[in-house]
């Protein structure tokens, strides 16, 4: 009988078991700490994602409907401009004045600083066929890049006839994020 059993080989069938034991205790102590330490991070920022995710898929489906606001008007307006008076209105002569307030007005609304404003009539005697005097405003202005684009934009996208007919931006030694803004604006006014 000792010699069946020799040749079954049982002592080494138990040591494969405690062999197959300990591999399955380490395998489940792999598993436990992959659970406990690497899932939970996962989970983690995975949780922190969903809510960037649907917050983004929000402000796409808003862009999508601003998108089809804007092309609905568009096709309404036809030729219209958004925010943009297409109707221009030339003030009469004694209201150059009160054009120049506006002007200071809008330059303060924006953040602009005047430092000098000239007005000039650019009629020239004898050749006046028309009922229209065309005006120069220089302006010389201090203002960041931004702000004087947004000046610039009110004005010319008012209800009065205003064009920029020269333009000139340096950089302002005093203040760099401020630039020295040399502008000619020309508009037309009534006799």
């Amino acid at each position: 009988m000792i010699l069946i059993l020799k040749q079954l080989n049982l002592e080494q069938l138990a040591s494969d078991k405690k062999k197959l034991m300990i591999a399955a205790i380490v395998c489940l102590i792999i598993i436990i700490l992959d659970v406990t330490f690497v899932m939970k991070l996962q989970l983690s920022v995975l949780g922190t994602q969903g809510p960037k995710i649907v917050k983004l898929k929000k402000e796409l489906q808003a862009l999508d409907n601003d998108l089809q606001k804007m092309q609905s008007l568009k096709s309404k307006d036809g030729n219209k401009r958004f925010g943009v008076v297409l109707k221009k209105s030339i003030i009469p002569e004694g209201q150059i004045t009160t054009l120049l307030q506006n002007i200071s007005e809008t330059a303060k609304k924006n953040g602009v600083r005047i430092s000098q404003m000239k007005q000039s009539s650019e009629a020239q005697p004898g050749k006046q066929a028309s009922s229209l005097i065309p005006y120069l405003i220089s302006l010389d202005l201090t203002a960041d890049y931004h702000t004087f684009g947004k000046f610039l934009n009110q004005l010319e996208n008012g209800d009065i006839f205003i064009a920029v007919q020269d333009l000139r931006i340096t950089s302002n030694p005093q203040t760099p994020l401020n630039q020295a803004c040399f502008v000619t604006l020309k508009t037309y006014v009534k006799k």
